[in-house]
């Protein structure tokens, strides 16, 4: 028996009539529906964060290839103080853009 068919007998025996059993079933058949619609959620929830996850994996390549041309086209052209700092911060949003992929998401408290 799928899913649907449990809902579907269940909606069946809840229509036959009053008592203590039908109105369970008719609880019973809501109960399954709202696993159908939570189990559809969380597939939606799971491809949008598949979907956020590849995105910053693009983001991850161009910071990586800002650092490089950091490297490459600032530091020889500037005080090297500077391109110290330019390359901590670049470093910096490097580490963040990873931080929950590496470690999930984090609980407050």
């Amino acid at each position: 028996m799928t899913l649907h068919e449990a809902i579907e007998h269940a909606r069946e025996v809840s229509r036959r009539g009053c008592t203590e059993c039908h109105k369970e079933h008719g609880q019973l058949a809501d109960w399954l529906e709202e696993l159908v619609r939570l189990r559809a959620e969380l597939e939606r929830v799971k491809a949008e964060h598949d979907a956020a996850i590849k995105e910053l994996d693009g983001v991850a390549s161009l910071v990586d290839g800002l650092a490089d041309f950091v490297d490459r086209e600032i530091h020889p052209v500037v005080d090297y103080n500077l391109y110290l700092g330019l390359r901590e911060n670049v470093d910096a949003v490097s580490m963040f853009q990873h931080e929950d992929k590496w470690r999930g998401p984090q609980k407050e408290g």
